[in-house]
């Protein structure tokens, strides 16, 4: 990806991603809204409010946190 790009996901298909330049990463999420469970759900339990501080997570407890909304975590490849 590079500055201007677009990158889509389709619902159920696995993706990352690695900032493999120099600068700090900055990425725009657009999610589609669920009900109950997925991904709207799922930020706002791990999420913060604007100002603040947000919770720090061991991997058990945010994958847990992950499975509590239907979602599947792979861990990353390490190169």
């Amino acid at each position: 990806m590079k500055e201007g790009y677009v990158w889509y996901t389709a619902p159920g298909e696995y993706h990352s991603f690695k900032n493999t330049g120099n600068e700090p990463l900055k990425l725009v999420f657009v999610i589609i809204p669920n009900d109950k469970h997925g991904l709207l759900s799922f930020f706002k339990k791990v999420g913060a409010e604007p100002g603040k501080d947000a919770t720090v997570f061991s991997p058990e407890e945010f994958g847990k946190i992950a499975a509590e909304h239907d979602l599947i975590l792979k861990p990353a490849k390490v190169e």
